[in-house]
């Protein structure tokens, strides 16, 4: 499956709701991802670009929420090094004040620190 297929555009937000205090940014992985450098990438892409969308003046002035949410939703288990690497955004996605979670198939992907 090419990359497109997967993420979708790069320079997109998928899903954005808001229910109440929270508003949650959902970013949608369709199929199987493996772990290409191609894929890495584009997964990095994505999510610093919903994270620097959270930061922004624009976003601020349209969405009245204290909690900022990106949830990553994989229809099923990515590679590993794609958890790997989403397990390496959550430094970054906090120190945006944003929480980074993950599900797959709408099950929720613990971080277990080791």
């Amino acid at each position: 499956m090419r990359t497109e297929e997967i993420f979708g555009s790069t320079d997109s937000i998928d899903v954005i709701s808001q229910r109440g205090d929270i508003i949650e940014l959902t970013l949608i992985c369709n199929g199987y991802v493996e772990g290409s450098d191609e894929n890495c990438q584009a997964l990095l892409k994505k999510t610093a670009h919903y994270i620097s969308w959270t930061e922004s003046g624009e976003f601020r002035r349209l969405y009245d929420g204290e909690y900022r949410v990106i949830t990553v939703t994989f229809t099923e288990k990515p590679d590993e090094r794609i958890i790997s690497l989403l397990y390496g955004c959550r430094r970054e996605a906090l120190d945006a004040g944003v929480l980074l979670r993950a599900t797959i198939s709408g099950l929720p992907l613990i971080f277990a620190e080791l």
